[in-house]
């Protein structure tokens, strides 16, 4: 992964204000980690910008400016009564009508911008599987979203990771290997979960576990019959170096050496089947 990583062992991705504020030792500083990091397509982003509040409409009529003014209200909320409990008037009720009906467009307004708000959370925790599925994992596991891994959820950890296929005696070389990686706690870190499994670290681990911590003197027909080696190799073939093609140039160039090579032999052999010259009279006498 390519986003900075987190230096206080939280869970958290780029957009983390406590590891900017960490970062920057003040508050002056924060700001512009944030900006540089942000990313606007990041669930922690989009968590940390919901939708503005908007009031339900049926307490529209009793808070703020209007508290106190009206009495008397149906089950909308809307005021029939004023504050001296006279009835309003058909201009106070239309203005209260047309208040109301505001009121309650922009709460639908808002109601589906927080539908919106929380589909595209759930769309940025599933785009995060594939673009940095260690964090998700990380996320999933974790007490929260921001928080380290404790070595006793790396079960679940593996299983988010999608790592369904790792035998007991794998993952317990994983967990014996973390174990080096944790604190005295027993948390892991984000960056340290990374360290391990996005190098080759993890791959020698599991490499050394199944044949030894040297592979000198191993017999491959020990690990798998000749049959299913064969098996394996026409299933998942190994990446050969390939040829270099040549340019119809080079096939061109290439044929016409071989036409004028054919056509020089050719002349040879025709004039070693012509009759020797006989001597000249003057060699003869």
């Amino acid at each position: 992964p390519t986003s900075p990583l987190p230096t206080h062992g939280c869970c958290c991705g780029p957009n983390c204000k406590t590891m900017a504020a960490a970062a920057a030792g003040s508050t002056d500083a924060a700001p512009e980690e944030t900006a540089v990091t942000e990313d606007q397509h990041d669930p922690d982003y989009i968590s940390a910008h919901p939708p503005q509040e908007v009031q339900d409409p049926t307490i529209h009529f009793q808070t703020g400016i209007h508290a106190g003014k009206w009495q008397g209200f149906d089950e909308r909320g809307v005021p029939h009564l004023n504050g001296k409990g006279k009835k309003l008037s058909r201009k106070e009720k239309d203005q209260v009508e047309s208040e109301y009906m505001d009121a309650k467009k922009k709460f639908q307004q808002q109601m589906k911008a927080w539908e919106d708000w929380e589909q595209s959370l759930r769309d940025a925790e599933k785009a995060l599987s594939k673009k940095d599925r260690v964090r998700f994992a990380c996320r999933r596991v974790a007490a929260d979203n921001h928080a380290p891994v404790n070595l006793a959820s790396l079960e679940a950890f593996a299983q988010n990771m999608g790592w369904d296929t790792m035998n007991r005696k794998d993952f317990s070389t994983f967990k014996k290997s973390m174990g080096g990686y944790a604190k005295d706690d027993g948390e892991l870190s984000l960056e340290a979960l990374r360290e391990f499994v996005n190098t080759p670290t993890m791959p020698e681990r599991f490499l050394e576990n199944r044949v030894g911590a040297t592979l000198s003197g191993v017999v491959v027909e020990n690990l798998y019959s000749p049959r299913t080696w064969r098996n394996k190799l026409e299933t998942d073939p190994p990446k050969m170096p390939k040829k270099d093609r040549k340019t119809k140039t080079d096939k061109r160039s290439d044929s016409r050496d071989r036409s004028s090579s054919h056509h020089r032999k050719t002349e040879a052999r025709k004039s070693s089947r012509e009759p020797k010259a006989s001597r000249s009279p003057e060699r003869r006498q």
